[in-house]
């Protein structure tokens, strides 16, 4: 009887505590929900957004581009952005060995809510 009550205290216990997941946690709504299920599945595993992981933070992302349409092909073919800006040069060279994953087929509002995800 002491081992089913203890397991039950126990099992209480660790019910209340808060899940850490590693994920940001922000407020739900409909369009953070969607962008939390964009980050999550395309930029989690070498972004977050207050700190560099093995690529670069996402908050401020776009405030560090020269422009919104120069980041917006960065994230759709970081290889030929790489090559003619020095921006992004700079920033290949300092998640070296890392490369960003294309994502050619994100559409601007996609992008957008991710980095507005973040921000």
């Amino acid at each position: 009887m002491n081992l089913k009550y203890l397991l039950a205290i126990f099992l209480f216990l660790s019910s209340c505590q808060s899940q850490n997941t590693g994920l940001v946690s922000k407020p739900k709504n409909q369009s953070n929900a969607a962008s939390e299920k964009l980050f999550n599945s395309l930029c989690v595993n070498c972004h977050k957004c207050e700190e560099s992981l093995i690529g670069p933070t996402l908050a401020g992302a776009k405030q560090r581009w020269e422009s919104r349409a120069l980041l917006y092909e960065y994230i759709r073919n970081p290889q030929a952005v790489i090559a003619k800006n020095e921006y992004a040069h700079n920033l290949a060279n300092q998640y070296k060995p890392y490369i960003m994953t294309a994502f050619p087929n994100l559409t601007d509002e996609q992008i957008e809510a991710v980095l507005s995800y973040c921000d």
